[in-house]
């Protein structure tokens, strides 16, 4: 598949399932509604031959753990499942040859018991996998059909006008932060920030109220109108999102009089947005994980929000992160 083909779907993706999802109030468990985004993605990326991974996922409703109340625990996912070694990286879908036994050696400590929950598992104990003794991320819970791997889920997602601390406030940072990882395209882990440049990144991120979603495709639209001097990708107040005006593949010439093509409005709109973007992963002592968006095209980053930047704070932040 080319390039430009499987960018101009994920674009659609962009526009109206990520759109849609964030406008809409969260369910209770999501986990199942991202297990079929993840399944259209494979479909996109690797045709129609290539099966979705079958999640075992059991409940609707998700696990609090005493000890725990900030978070709360789902049966894990395929992809998690490759995470933490329990499936293989070459592994396609969840079968009975490549699933993985849980015994009494992935027994450790006990960590708590389940108080909220599906009735048939509250009150049911809870370890630590032994794999990952410092880490709470992944559990293992006694439940009545015998033991089962369960993933922390940290349900946040901030109201427009809420500040960024209250998501720090959350996973404990950045007193609980243990490391600080900067990572470009596809997932690579580059390098990690510490010292004087990590105290600066959380000054920098701390405090910013979130203006949402919407406020982020108004700059999008922005960008795109600065870049190529039309309206063919456009906001829509009424929708409360972008559009494209045109469809299919179009050609621009951009600031520098250079020619750009290979995909519609939204496609090339998003390669605008996405230049010398990366993802910034806070981790905590206790495993738990805040991916951080940054997008120095338009000046803004997501955390569970969407939060704008100055100036002189991007051109910080792109020093810090290795962007120039």
């Amino acid at each position: 598949m080319k390039n430009e083909i499987l960018l101009d779907a994920i674009g659609k993706i962009d526009e109206e399932l990520v759109f849609a999802a964030e406008k809409s109030k969260r369910k209770k468990f999501p986990f199942i509604k991202w297990a079929a985004v993840a399944a259209i993605f494979a479909v996109i990326i690797f045709g129609a031959e290539v099966k979705p991974l079958e999640y075992e996922v059991q409940s609707e409703i998700p696990a609090k753990i005493e000890g725990f109340e900030n978070v709360m625990y789902g049966p894990i996912l395929g992809d998690e499942r490759k995470e933490f070694g329990i499936l293989g990286e070459d592994e396609i879908g969840l079968t009975e040859e490549n699933r993985y036994e849980i015994t009494e050696k992935d027994i450790g400590e006990f960590m708590g018991t389940v108080v909220e929950g599906e009735d048939d598992i509250i009150g049911s104990r809870v370890y630590h996998f032994t794999k990952y003794p410092d880490s709470d991320k992944i559990c293992i819970i006694e439940t009545p059909e015998g033991f089962e791997f369960y993933v922390v889920y940290i349900p946040v997602q901030l109201e427009i006008g809420e500040s960024s601390d209250s998501v720090f406030e959350i996973f404990g940072f950045p007193e609980s932060l243990e490391k600080m990882e900067v990572r470009y395209s596809w997932g690579k882990t580059v390098f990690e920030i510490n010292g004087e440049e990590r105290e600066r990144v959380f000054e920098i991120l701390s405090g910013k109220e979130n203006l949402g979603p919407e406020e982020e495709s108004k700059r999008k639209a922005e960008l795109f109108f600065e870049t190529y001097k039309n309206e063919d990708y456009v906001f829509d107040e009424k929708e409360g999102r972008c559009v494209e005006k045109v469809k299919g593949p179009v050609s621009y010439i951009d600031q520098n009089g250079e020619k750009v093509s290979g995909g519609s409005p939204s496609v090339l709109a998003r390669k605008l947005f996405l230049e010398k973007s990366c993802s910034i992963i806070l981790v905590s002592e206790n495993g738990f994980e805040l991916y951080i968006s940054y997008y120095p095209a338009v000046e803004m980053f997501w955390a569970r929000g969407y939060f704008s930047l100055s100036e002189a704070e991007t051109e910080t932040l792109n020093k810090i992160f290795k962007l120039e």
